[in-house]
Parts: C-alpha cells; sequence; structure tokens
C-alpha cells in the first residue's frame, strides 16, 4: 500500500476518508431534486453536499451576471472548503459545470458522474428552438408541459415537486440560464482535462439528450467513459427512477472507495473493471439498467431477478 496511505493521507494530501457525493442539478432544478436519490442512497450518501446554484433552488435571489465559469466557481468554493475527497454527480446543464468544478478542483474530485448530460461544448440549437425555452419564463403551465414531454416516469406529484421548484425562477433569467447550456463553454471543443473515471447516465427515453448526443457529442470528449443506460426513464432519472440511479452511483462509487483507500485515485475504476468479470459487475445493477461500456467487449446488463 501507498506510504501516504498507510498514514491516513492520500499521495494528494487529503485523509483517506470515503469520498462524498455531491450533486449538481440542472436547467430551472435545485438542491431538492435530489432528494429521492439522496435518500435511496440510505447512509452512503449522509454526508452528500447538494448544491443550489446561483438564480436556482433555495438561490433564487442570487443576482447575475450568470455563466457556466461562475456557477463552476461556486460549486469550487464550496467543494474546497470540505477538505475531503468527492464524487461530483452532474444533471443536464449541472454535468457542464460539474466538469468545469472537476478541472479546478483536480485531484480533490476522485470520479465524475453525469446524468443526461448536455455536452459542455453546448447543443448549438437555432434560435426558432430557443425561443420554446426563453418562453418558460414565468409560465409555470410551459414548464411543466416541458417536463411531461422528456420524462417517462413523472407522476404527478412528482412533476408537481420539481415544477414548484422550477416556478420560483426569475422569469427573466429562464432565457439567460437556457442560452448559458446552449451555447457551451470554449473547453467543451477539446477533450477533457479531467483525467479521472467518468461514468455517463442516459434515461433510454430522453429525448432531448438521447443516443446519438451522447456518443457524438459527450463520450468522445473524454477518454474512457462507462454509459449505462436507465430503463423507462427520460430526461430526470435521478426523479424519474432513484432507486436504479441509487444503485448505479453506488456500484460507480464502491469502486472509487477501493481506489481512494489505496491510493491510486484516477486508476481504480479501471483497475476494479480487471477484477471484476462482466457478469458480477452485471449483478450489482437493477434489472433496468443497461451498461454500455466503451472498454467492455460485450454488453452488461442488470441483474436478472427471477434469476436465483
Amino acid at each position: 500500500m501507498n506510504s501516504h496511505a498507510q498514514n491516513g493521507v492520500t499521495p494528494h494530501g487529503f485523509p483517506v476518508l470515503e469520498p462524498a457525493f455531491v450533486f449538481i442539478h440542472g436547467f430551472l432544478d435545485g438542491a431538492a431534486t435530489w432528494d429521492a436519490t439522496v435518500a435511496a442512497l440510505g447512509e452512503r450518501a449522509d454526508d452528500a453536499l447538494c448544491v443550489d446554484l446561483p438564480g436556482m433552488g433555495n438561490r433564487v435571489d442570487d443576482d447575475g451576471p450568470y455563466s457556466l465559469d461562475r456557477f463552476a466557481e461556486d460549486v469550487v468554493k464550496r467543494v474546497g472548503a470540505l477538505r475531503r475527497p468527492v464524487i461530483l454527480v452532474g444533471h443536464s446543464m449541472g454535468a457542464q459545470v460539474a466538469e468545469l468544478a472537476a478541472n479546478a478542483l483536480g485531484s480533490q474530485v476522485c470520479a465524475l458522474a453525469l446524468l443526461t448530460p448536455v455536452p459542455l461544448r453546448g447543443t448549438g440549437l437555432p434560435d426558432e428552438v430557443m425561443q420554446s425555452f426563453h418562453a418558460l419564463g414565468g409560465n409555470p403551465a410551459a414548464q411543466r408541459e416541458l417536463r411531461r414531454q422528456l420524462s417517462v416516469r413523472l407522476d404527478d406529484d412528482r412533476l408537481e415537486e420539481i415544477a414548484r421548484i422550477g416556478d420560483r425562477v426569475k422569469a427573466a433569467n429562464a432565457g439567460v440560464f437556457a442560452d448559458i447550456w446552449n451555447r457551451g463553454h470554449p473547453l467543451g471543443a477539446q477533450p477533457t482535462r479531467y483525467n479521472g473515471p467518468v461514468l455517463i447516465v442516459r434515461g433510454e427515453d430522453d429525448a432531448f439528450v438521447n443516443a446519438e448526443m451522447i456518443s457524438s457529442s459527450v463520450a468522445p470528449h473524454f477518454s474512457h467513459p462507462e454509459t449505462v443506460v436507465v430503463e423507462r426513464a427520460g430526461h430526470w432519472p435521478h426523479v424519474e427512477q432513484p432507486a436504479s440511479v441509487a444503485t448505479i452511483l453506488g456500484a460507480f462509487m464502491a469502486t472509487v472507495d477501493q481506489s481512494v483507500k489505496a491510493g491510486v485515485a484516477g486508476q481504480g475504476w479501471t483497475r476494479a473493471f480487471e477484477q471484476k468479470s462482466a457478469d458480477t459487475f452485471g449483478d450489482s445493477f437493477a434489472a433496468d439498467v443497461v451498461l454500455e461500456a466503451t472498454v467492455l467487449a460485450m454488453p452488461v446488463s442488470g441483474a436478472d431477478p427471477h434469476e436465483e
């Protein structure tokens, strides 16, 4: 074992602690959208940090100007104060923020998990399409309709729960935030600067961040990402299928935990795969999860609940 790890400190100066989850929400959402996933993770997420970005969630009164850089700087400040290793989990626009924060935080970030991620370079949608996103500001009915269209298993209660978060965002800011994720960040035009483990989670029926966007604009940005598909989920898998997402994150974190304790963060994800058969790894997932791993020779599906 690495001598630093034996002394209770990683090679990068952080105590040998299990990484904490840091959750970063997406467009018009807030920290509360992670509540069901955090609850499903149980004790492993007792110390999780769920971030409200400026202008959203419980910080709707935080004034602009807003940008991906400002959002990332906000996350960096909060995570840096933790003085412990973390796994950054970003949803949609929050995935853009998570990657930028990971670049700045360096070795404190043990892994990056991106849920239905908007590419860091942005989506580049034309103005006529973006007008519909601008129109969401101050229009609760339109926001709810958009969430219905892009989700699969948002019942009325869960839809209303997350919609009320979006209702609080100032009307003028909805278009600002939409333009931010659509235009993306200049760093998205080149391979990522983050060299740790990356997990990409997409909803099988997400009509926005679909399989083509992941394969063409997200996955190629990273060196060896793993892609997991949550069946019967749309753009908010952590709200639609929180138990499945918690299972995915728990399995991901277990491999990261091992590497952190061994003092080899950044390589542990690959090594963990080398030590597991496809069947063993697949058994750790729920039945409605499919692993599309770029470094595996064949796809891995979740455990069959009917098998003994």
